[in-house]
């Protein structure tokens, strides 16, 4: 007999005969991440309404459920991420605002081109690189987040987590804030782009991280999780420097 993952309920065979969760749920490493790509592209999953609750009402308890095997009720993390950037870019796109990628995006091409002065570097690999990612923001979040996710594993390696499990973990934090900037969207079209509006949304996409680790990490202390989150983000936007540099150094030698 075997001892369903989800809901508890003993049964033969491959798939539990009460709630249909599978009777071997896979490790989540290297191999699971490519088969969730694939099924990203090549399946339509379900349960996203149950996803975006869970995700909203308890991220982090949600998601350590999620890898520890009650998978069943939860749309897959890849495809969420891409989902939900997609239809960010799109509700964006139809109300003739920026996504909030491209609005830092633009900031940095003006200010490390000198507002546009310096076309070689205006034309670098990297920043056009930057520039078809923004056109393309579902590619941009499957670009980024693995980033932030080596940080987190970095910050949080003693809690046994592995790489993998992180970037399970962060594609649905990227596809809560995703869901966080889109709702903002309606209201910049209303009242502009203002500080208030974009600091506000930004602040909540900051706190929905916080929330989330806070309860997915356990046995330690709230303060710990908060500092080993502020680290992550430190961590983060350090690796992106060092490897915006590697980029403009590249840049430099093929031209």
């Amino acid at each position: 007999m075997i001892t369903c993952k989800n809901c508890s309920n003993k049964f033969e065979g491959n798939f539990c005969n009460q709630c249909g969760q599978k009777a071997r749920t896979d490790k989540i490493n290297f191999k699971y991440v490519l088969n969730e790509i694939g099924a990203s592209v090549l399946q339509v999953d379900r349960g996203i309404i149950f996803t975006i609750k869970e995700l909203f009402t308890r991220p982090g308890h949600s998601i350590r459920a999620y890898l520890e095997g009650k998978r069943v009720n939860h749309y897959r993390a890849i495809s969420f991420l891409l989902v939900t950037s997609t239809i960010y870019a799109l509700v964006a796109y139809w109300l003739g605002e920026k996504t909030i990628l491209s609005d830092t995006v633009d900031g940095m091409v003006s200010g490390l081109t000198d507002d546009g002065k310096d076309q070689m570097l205006e034309s670098s690999y990297f920043i056009l690189l930057l520039k078809w990612l923004v056109a393309h923001p579902s590619y941009f979040a499957l670009v980024l987040f693995p980033f932030f996710s080596f940080a987190s594993y970095i910050a949080f390696i003693n809690f046994g987590y592995n790489y993998f499990e992180h970037l399970i973990l962060n594609a649905y934090l990227t596809g809560l804030q995703a869901i966080i900037y889109t709702f903002f969207i309606p209201i910049t079209s209303i009242f502009g782009d203002t500080y208030l509006v974009a600091g506000t949304q930004l602040f909540l996409g900051t706190m929905a991280t916080f929330w989330m680790y806070s309860q997915f990490f356990k046995d330690t202390s709230l303060w710990v999780k908060i500092l080993l989150t502020i680290l992550s983000y430190i961590l983060y936007f350090l690796l992106i420097s060092i490897l915006m540099f590697v980029f403009f150094g590249i840049n430099e030698i093929l031209h």
